[in-house]
């Protein structure tokens, strides 16, 4: 039975190295649970007005990891608005499976706000959450952050899959080159006839 090619060798072990890099628990995945604290991600916040000047705030908060909801945080909202407007924490009530909701009153306009969330007694053990947003706050309509990606570790819902292209190009491409050229030099040259 032929040995398989060196260079063959060098591109699997490269390949099993980007696998491993996606795979739960692998190299490439931050893991989201250190110590057994929750790391906190903000999954969707959106703001809908209530009236003038008044509006009502979902926010949808979920563990880092496993995408389940992140419950028993105390969340707040915090922010800058148009022509210096602040809005003083406003306090969010836990409404289970992850969503909390508050009310609050705000000229309308752009917005910057904070979104933080701690963990409280009874609650999840979590480790806390600072999650930026930008909105614009318009009368009658709804406003949303969309999907931020902002946690308590970095973005994203889960951790693994994110980092993988740049892991998978950064092994691949040197052993692919690698492979060629070591097959450049073990082809035997042409026969030279001789005269």
């Amino acid at each position: 039975m032929k040995a398989m090619p060196r260079w063959w060798a060098v591109l699997a072990a490269g390949l099993a190295a980007v696998s491993w890099a996606g795979l739960p628990g692998g190299g490439g995945r931050a893991e989201a649970h250190q110590g057994g604290l929750v790391q906190v991600a903000l999954d969707a916040c959106t703001t809908m007005s209530e009236g003038p000047g008044t509006w009502h705030s979902v926010a949808t908060l979920v563990d880092k990891d496993s995408g389940a909801p992140a419950w028993g945080l105390d969340v707040t909202l915090r922010g800058a608005g148009p022509n210096g407007a602040e809005l003083a924490p406003v306090p969010f009530q836990n409404m289970g499976k992850g969503r909390y909701e508050a009310h609050f009153a705000a000229r309308p306009g752009r917005w910057r706000f904070t979104l933080t969330a701690r963990p409280s007694p009874g609650g999840q053990a979590a480790l806390p959450l600072d999650a930026p947003m930008e909105m614009t706050l318009t009368e009658g309509l709804q406003a949303s952050s969309g999907r931020m990606g902002a946690g308590s570790m970095g973005p994203g819902r889960k951790h693994g899959g994110g980092g993988l292209p740049l892991v998978a190009v950064l092994v691949t491409v040197p052993v692919l080159v690698a492979g060629g050229v070591m097959t450049i030099r073990r082809r035997p040259a042409a026969p030279v006839a001789v005269r």
